[in-house]
């Protein structure tokens, strides 16, 4: 199982969004993909199962099975997220890597959406992954974002001992007619010092219909909308970096 995590320090850019893109992509090439929210406001667990009884706070405190606490391939989360913070304080960094260890023959990725913070519980997320994917606006406030993440990364793997990559940045939200956006990202590939994902994701209130509904917007109704177009070229390109193959 490659665990990949969803970051940055800069909220409204989609993170979310993105994150369920790619899970629902990726069971689409026929993966096992396991969700993990771990942003208490839940957005990600109310999209994939907004029945679930069992959360992120039950995973890691070790009185339920974990596996119990996975319900349609999600470990939740929510309000309770709060304690995590605590729980951190009392144990390593690297009890959720320790814990996802177990199910490693399981799945074939796991997903972790994140708060956009900096936080205990946002460097347990990147200690526990193989790859980050950091999506950004065509904005200077948002690239402030992707550079504290990128410094979050390097702490965490100093003090973790960790091997976290970042996978690419993907530009979202993203008008080519707008001279400004081009710019930008042409000002992204050019600098070199990180890697851009050659696909943008473009926006479209198709996807926003999907997620009000609770339906898939890989299916035929929302097939053709621009983004969803463009998530689709971003889940192919994911795969290929990381040597995943449709099963």
């Amino acid at each position: 199982m490659i665990t990949i995590t969803l970051a940055t320090q800069k909220g409204g850019v989609s993170k979310t969004t993105t994150s369920e893109a790619l899970i629902l992509g990726l069971k689409r090439k026929g993966l096992k993909v396991l969700a993990i929210d771990l942003d208490s406001q839940g957005n990600l667990s109310n999209f994939l199962n907004p029945e679930a009884t069992c959360d992120v706070f039950d995973f890691l405190d070790g009185k339920t099975d974990g596996r119990k606490c996975i319900q349609k391939d999600l470990i939740a989360g929510g309000p309770r997220l709060a304690y995590v913070p605590q729980y951190f304080e009392n144990n390593p960094l690297t009890s959720l890597k320790d814990k996802l260890t177990k199910l490693k023959l399981d799945y074939d990725v796991c997903v972790i959406d994140t708060p956009p913070a900096i936080s205990k519980v946002v460097f347990a997320a990147l200690a526990c992954s193989d790859y980050v994917i950091i999506p950004t606006e065509a904005s200077k406030d948002s690239l402030d974002g992707v550079n504290q993440t990128l410094e979050a990364i390097e702490a965490v793997n100093n003090n973790t001992k960790s091997d976290t990559k970042l996978l690419g940045v993907v530009i979202v939200k993203y008008k080519e007619r707008f001279t400004v956006h081009r710019q930008f990202k042409e000002s992204l590939e050019k600098t070199k010092k990180f890697p851009v994902f050659k696909t943008t994701i473009r926006e479209s209130q198709a996807i926003n219909n999907a997620k009000t509904y609770n339906e898939d917007f890989f299916g035929k109704e929302y097939m053709h909308a621009n983004a969803v177009q463009d998530y689709r070229d971003f889940v192919k390109e994911v795969m290929s970096k990381t040597k995943l193959k449709a099963k």
